[in-house]
C-alpha cells in the first residue's frame, strides 16, 4: 500500500541509523586498527592517574600504544598522558621531567599544540636555570624553545608572551641580566613594542642611555602612536647628552653623579646619604648590596628632561634624581629629599617593586620626618571627618596619575604618613616590615595588613582615625 504522505516509515529510519553507526564503527576499526585490550590499558592508566601514580599510569598508556602502534586514537591518548604528566611535574618544580615528556609527546605527534607546549616548557626551564645561576643552560633552553616554536605563529606568540612576563618579574627584583636575556629571546620569537620599551627601561636604570635610546627608538618605530615610548626616547637622548658631563663620585654604598658645572657640596651629600643608608636600612631591615646611584641636575635640565612640575623636588626611578638649585638649600631640605627618595629605593628592593604608591609614600614621609624633622607636628584633624577618606581604596585613588601633582597631593602624602605612623605606633617597625615581606611574596597590601595584624579593615580604620584624633 502506498504511503499517502510519501513519507518513510519510522522503522526505516531506525534501520538507516543503525547501518550508519555500524559503517562508522567499522571504518574506524579498520582505519584505527585498535587491538582488543588497548582500551583496557587506557582505563587502567586513567585510574592510576586519578590516584596520582603517574609513572605507573604512563606505562599502561605506553602498553596501549605498543598493542596498537598504528592507531591514531591510542596515540592521542598517549600524547595527552605525556602532556598531563609533564604539567604536573613542572608544577612541582621538576622542569627536566616536564621537558622530557613533552618532547616525547612532540615526537609522537607534531602539531601546533605539542610544539607550543614544548617551547613553553623550555622557556619555563630557562627561567628556572637562570634563577639558579646556570646561565649557560638557560641560554641553551631558550635556543631550544625558539627552535621548537619556529614553525608555529601561535607558539611563537605565546612563547614571546611567557618570556616577556617572566622578564617583568626579574626586572622587578632587579635581576637585570636575566631580564635582558629573556627579553632578547622574546623579541626573537615575536617583536613587540613593550619588549623593547622594557629593555630601554632596564638600560636606563643601568645608566646606559645609549642602549636605552636605541631600544626606545625601536619601540617607538613599532608603535608610533606610543606617546610613552616617545617621551622615554626624548628623555634618554637628553640624559645621554648629560651623561658625558656627569662626574661620578664613588662612595661605599652610593655612586654620586652630577652635571658639569653644578656647584654642589659632595662631602655634605655623601654624609647625608651614608646616614640614610644606616638609618633607613636599620628601620626597614634591608641594606642594598649594590650601590645606589644618585644624580644631581641643574634645575633647568631636570625640568627639561623629566617634564615634572616645580612641586617635585626629587624622584626615584631605579636611580635617585634630584634638581640641585643654584642657591643653597636651607635647613634640612636636602636631607629630607635624600632620605625620602632613598626610602623609596629600599622599599622597591624589599617589595620587588610591588608596594602600592600610598604605602610607599607614607613610609618615605615617615622616614623623612623621623630622621630629618624629629618632633615635627603633623595633624589632619581638620580633615578627618571627610566621608570615606580613611580607607585604603581612598588612598589608592588619591595617588592615581590623575591626582599625582594636584593641589591636594601634599595632604594625601600626610594622610598616607598617618596610616604608617599608626602601624608603627601599634605594631612597631617589626610589624611594618612583616607587611612589606608579605607584599613581596605576592599578597595585596590590604590582605597583608589583615593577615599580619589579624584585624578587619573596619577595625584598622577605626584605630587609624583614633590615632589621628589623639595626636
Amino acid at each position: 500500500m502506498t504511503n499517502p504522505n510519501n513519507s518513510i516509515p519510522k522503522y526505516t529510519y531506525l534501520v538507516v541509523i543503525l547501518l550508519i553507526v555500524a559503517a562508522i564503527f567499522a571504518y574506524f576499526k579498520i582505519a584505527d586498527r585498535v587491538t582488543p585490550g588497548s582500551f583496557e590499558y587506557i582505563n587502567k592508566g586513567e585510574k592510576l592517574f586519578d590516584k596520582d601514580k603517574y609513572p605507573e599510569a604512563i606505562k599502561y598508556y605506553e602498553k596501549a600504544r605498543e598493542a596498537s602502534p598504528e592507531s591514531d586514537l591510542i596515540k592521542s591518548h598517549l600524547v595527552n598522558a605525556y602532556s598531563r604528566y609533564a604539567a604536573i611535574a613542572a608544577d612541582g618544580g621538576n622542569y627536566d621531567t616536564g621537558v622530557e615528556y613533552l618532547a616525547k609527546a612532540h615526537d609522537l605527534v607534531r602539531n601546533r599544540y605539542t610544539m607550543q607546549n614544548l617551547a613553553l616548557m623550555y622557556g619555563k626551564r630557562a627561567l628556572y636555570e637562570a634563577q639558579s645561576g646556570r646561565q649557560e643552560k638557560a641560554v641553551k633552553d631558550l635556543e631550544a624553545a625558539l627552535e621548537t616554536a619556529e614553525d608555529s605563529v601561535n607558539a611563537k606568540r605565546n612563547l614571546s608572551i611567557l618570556l616577556y612576563n617572566s622578564a617583568v618579574g626579574e626586572y622587578k627584583v632587579k635581576r637585570h641580566n636575566t631580564a635582558i636575556m629573556l627579553l632578547e629571546a622574546a623579541a626573537a620569537a615575536r617583536e613587540n613594542a613593550y619588549i623593547y620599551e622594557l629593555l630601554g627601561d632596564i638600560y636606563y636604570e643601568k645608566n646606559n642611555p645609549d642602549e636605552a635610546r636605541a631600544y626606545y627608538d625601536r619601540a617607538y618605530r613599532i608603535g608610533p602612536d606610543n606617546s610613552r615610548a616617545r617621551e622615554k626616547l626624548e628623555k634618554a637622548e637628553e640624559s645621554g647628552r648629560l651623561a658625558l658631563e656627569h662626574k661620578p663620585v664613588i662612595l661605599p654604598n652610593f655612586d654620586i653623579r652630577h652635571e658639569e658645572g653644578l656647584v654642589i657640596d659632595i662631602d655634605l651629600v655623601g654624609r647625608i646619604l651614608q646616614r640614610a643608608y644606616s638609618d633607613v636600612g636599620g628601620d626597614l631591615d634591608y641594606f642594598p648590596a649594590d650601590r645606589t646611584v644618585v644624580f644631581f641636575y641643574s634645575e633647568g635640565s631636570f625640568r627639561r628632561i623629566f617634564r615634572l612640575p616645580v612641586v617635585v623636588r626629587a624622584f626615584y626611578d631605579g636611580n635617585i634624581r634630584v634638581p640641585y638649585p643654584e642657591t643653597p638649600l636651607i635647613g634640612n631640605e636636602l636631607s629630607s629629599y635624600l632620605y625620602h627618595e632613598y626610602t623609596h629605593a629600599v622599599i622597591s628592593a624589599v617589595t620587588r617593586n610591588s608596594c602600592p604608591v600610598w604605602l610607599n609614600e607614607g613610609i618615605a614621609v615617615f622616614e623623612e620626618i623621623k630622621w630629618t624633622r624629629p618632633g615635627a607636628h603633623i595633624s589632619l584633624k581638620k580633615d578627618i571627618d571627610r566621608e570615606g577618606r580613611l580607607s585604603f581604596q581612598a588612598l589608592d585613588a588619591e595617588f592615581t596619575e590623575h591626582h599625582k601633582y594636584g593641589p591636594a597631593i601634599a595632604d594625601s602624602y600626610l594622610l598616607a604618613f598617618t596610616a604608617v605612623d599608626y602601624i608603627v605606633d601599634r605594631w612597631g617597625m617589626k610589624g611594618l616590615n612583616a607587611v612589606l615581606k608579605r607584599i613581596a611574596g605576592g599578597q595585596h597590601a590590604v590582605n597583608a595588613i589583615d593577615d599580619e595584624f589579624l584585624v578587619s579593615e573596619k577595625e584598622f580604620y577605626n584605630g587609624w582615625r583614633e590615632h589621628i584624633l589623639n595626636e
